[in-house]
């Protein structure tokens, strides 16, 4: 539980870094597209690689921020696993009795008809 809990401190750390992260990168393409509209500079070489890097920066912090959801995620499906194979493996212990208490019925019910039938058959002889 105490992972959990780091972990989810860990996530509204990082979804505040990637938010700002994000205005960021809104303000950049903001800036970008106001200067081609202006016609003030042209792209250069540089400036596409910044994107570039400044792209592919976004893309790892994303990933790193994931990371830890993943891992936690994936523990959480091992558990639901484990939690489905127990809750079968009880609902089957559970269900024992009902099916031999059903089987033993239809056991004597048989025995009850065939000593029916023999005491029928015993009456038609005399």
């Amino acid at each position: 539980m105490v992972e959990c809990r780091e972990v989810q401190q860990y996530n509204v750390q990082l979804k505040e870094e990637n938010l700002n992260l994000g205005v960021e990168l809104g303000k950049m393409r903001k800036q970008q597209e106001e200067e081609e509209k202006e016609g003030e500079k042209t792209a250069t070489t540089t400036e596409v690689v910044d994107k570039l890097a400044l792209e592919a920066e976004f893309q790892r912090r994303l990933v790193e921020y994931l990371d830890p959801v993943k891992e936690c995620m994936t523990q959480v499906l091992g558990h639901t696993g484990a939690l489905t194979d127990s809750l079968t493996r009880a609902m089957h212990l559970v269900s024992a009795p009902g099916r031999r208490s059903r089987s033993m019925a239809a056991v004597n019910s048989a025995a009850s008809i065939l000593m029916q039938q023999k005491g029928n058959s015993t009456r038609e002889f005399r």
